[in-house]
C-alpha cells in the first residue's frame, strides 16, 4: 500500500482514513466532494451560472440587433440624402441646359439646340426616375415637360430640312421658360432637402 497514492486508496479502501499525513486531507476533500449537499449546492451554482450566462447571452443579442437596426436606418438615410444630392446636380444640369438651349435658339443653331433640349430631357427623367416623393402635381408637371420636350425634339427634326419657323422658335422659346421655372423649383426643393 505504501507505493500507491493516497486518493487511490481512499477510493479503493471501505473507509476514509484520517491517520497519516497526505491521507487525512485527500480524505477530508473526498469527503466533502462526494456529500450529498455539496454536490447539490455545486448543480445549483451552475443552473445560476447557467441562467446568468443565458440572459446575458439574451441581451447581448438585443444589442446586437439594436445596433444591425441603427446602421440599416444609417444606411437608408445616407442613400435617400445621396439621392436627393444626384437629383439637385440633375437639376442644375437642366438649369444650364436650358440656358445654353436658349443661347442656341436666340442663335438659331438647331442642331445644337436640338442635342441641348435632349440633354435636358435626359436631365428631368433622371429626377422623375430617381425621386418618388414628389406630390401629384409636381410629377404631373415634370411628366408633362419630358413629353414637351421629346415632342419639340421630333418637330425640330422633322423640320430641320426645310428649316424652322419663327412660330415654331418661339414656341419653344416658351417652353423652355416653363420648364426653366419647374427646375428651379426642384432644384430648390432638392437642395432643401439635402441640408
Amino acid at each position: 500500500m505504501e507505493g500507491s497514492s493516497a486518493l487511490s486508496y481512499l477510493l479503493v479502501g471501505s473507509k476514509p482514513c484520517y491517520d497519516t499525513g497526505s491521507r487525512i486531507g485527500a480524505g477530508i476533500i473526498l469527503d466533502i466532494l462526494l456529500d450529498p449537499t455539496f454536490v447539490a449546492l455545486v448543480g445549483e451554482i451552475g443552473v445560476v451560472i447557467t441562467i446568468a450566462g443565458f440572459a446575458l447571452t439574451l441581451v447581448q443579442l438585443h444589442n446586437t440587433k439594436s445596433a444591425v437596426d441603427e446602421s440599416i436606418r444609417a444606411t437608408d438615410e445616407l442613400r435617400a440624402k445621396l439621392a436627393l444630392t444626384e437629383c439637385a446636380a440633375n437639376a442644375a444640369a437642366a438649369e444650364v441646359q436650358i440656358r445654353l438651349a436658349q443661347a442656341l435658339l436666340s442663335a438659331a443653331n438647331w442642331h445644337q439646340v436640338l442635342g441641348a433640349i435632349d440633354a435636358l430631357r435626359n436631365s428631368l427623367l433622371l429626377i422623375h426616375h430617381r425621386h418618388s416623393e414628389f406630390s401629384d402635381e409636381v410629377r404631373q408637371s415634370l411628366e408633362s415637360a419630358i413629353r414637351r420636350l421629346a415632342d419639340c425634339c421630333g418637330e425640330i427634326e422633322a423640320r430641320l430640312a426645310k428649316g424652322p419657323s419663327a412660330a415654331m422658335k418661339k414656341e419653344i422659346s416658351q417652353g423652355l421658360r416653363e420648364t426653366g421655372s419647374l427646375v428651379t423649383s426642384l432644384r430648390a426643393h432638392f437642395s432643401e432637402k439635402v441640408r
